[in-house]
């Protein structure tokens, strides 16, 4: 859990979205989990994340799947 708070906190802080949507990221994220690439999954959820941020809405679903995630990727 440790591991996943760090983490989650440095792409907040440091990533830009590269004017991608938060749908587009989301789809990448769900890509990445379906070809088991956990890490890059929970990279992408949290760029959707953020890209909904600035979008002003949110896709809740996002916060389910980064923590799905991050758990195969036995990462927390």
């Amino acid at each position: 859990m440790k591991n996943l708070t760090l983490i989650l906190a440095l792409l907040v802080a440091g990533l830009t979205v590269n004017a991608q949507t938060g749908k587009e990221l989301k789809k990448q994220g769900d890509e990445a989990y379906k070809s088991k690439n956990y890490p890059k999954a929970v990279l992408d959820y949290s760029r959707a994340i953020e890209a909904y941020k600035s979008e002003g809405t949110i896709d809740t679903s996002i916060f389910y799947n980064a923590t799905i995630a991050a758990y195969k990727a036995k990462n927390y």
